[in-house]
């Protein structure tokens, strides 16, 4: 059995990916809808049969409860659920812990987020840097992109993830970084002494 992280899995994942942008650019455009068309007839009958698996573990009671909650733990299993939108858990419940999860991390900065609305396709939450904690330069893009990740990695469904108190011109707190324009208007307005 392959494993996420194995070599092969990732060599077979980056096949795939080639084998469809080449069959993206071949020349013949009849070629081109046909392996569409295969794709998308593979991916439905993939689609139907997990349905079907998820279905009939739903109906097993006790043991086929922990048969699916080790499905949505599974690193392999997991993406799958997700692809075909088959993952038992809302997604505002993956969003949640998605948050959970990076929130120690996010915490060593000094930062707090709260999740202010969950809509189908798109998160709304506010960040809070307390000015402790490590911060650098590139701060804020560091942690939008951590956060981001994460909810992408759990809800890939979602179109829009909205980061707001998080202003990339205040990178890090306290910064004693002045612009270039406002130290020239400062010193316009100083007297000159002669």
């Amino acid at each position: 059995m392959q494993n996420p992280n194995d070599r092969q899995f990732q060599d077979n994942l980056a096949r795939i990916e080639q084998l469809i942008i080449d069959s993206e650019q071949a020349a013949d455009p009849l070629v081109r809808e046909k392996t569409k068309d295969l794709l998308q007839t593979l991916l439905d009958l993939h689609s139907a049969g997990l349905a079907r698996l998820i279905e009939i573990v739903s109906q097993g009671g006790e043991p086929g409860q922990a048969m699916a909650h080790a499905f949505v733990q599974d690193e392999l299993v997991k993406p799958l659920l997700l692809l075909y939108g088959l993952h038992p858990l809302p997604v505002e419940e993956r969003v949640k812990q998605a948050l959970d999860k990076i929130t120690p991390s996010l915490g060593v900065h000094g930062v707090t987020a709260e999740i202010l609305s969950i809509e189908t396709d798109r998160v709304i939450l506010s960040v809070h840097h307390n000015g402790n904690g490590k911060s650098h330069g590139g701060f804020a893009t560091t942690v939008k992109q951590a956060i981001e990740e994460a909810f992408c990695e759990a809800a890939p469904e979602l179109a829009d993830v909205q980061i707001l108190g998080l202003e990339e011109d205040r990178d890090v707190a306290g910064s004693s970084f002045i612009p270039l324009d406002q130290v020239k208007s400062a010193t316009r307005d100083l007297p000159v002494s002669g």
